[in-house]
């Protein structure tokens, strides 16, 4: 594990910001797997997002995605 990955096993127990980014992209891949062949793949080039509070670990975190281009 490299130096830079590490430091979130130091985290607190809470769904941190750059847990819900990751969270966020997992959505999009899985929301436009049905609509990609098996050579296909998608990433994110952008994220705008707000995070107002940490998510404490037992509650419900959801992520609505929505797909606004298409390029390629």
């Amino acid at each position: 594990m490299t130096t830079a990955f590490a430091s979130f096993a130091d985290m607190p127990p809470v769904f941190a910001t750059a847990f819900m980014v990751g969270f966020i992209e997992w959505a999009c891949v899985e929301a436009l797997r049905p609509f990609l062949s098996s050579h296909e793949r998608t990433v994110g080039t952008h994220v705008d997002v707000s995070h107002v509070a940490a998510t404490p670990v037992g509650m419900t975190v959801t992520a609505d995605v929505e797909l606004v281009a298409v390029q390629g």
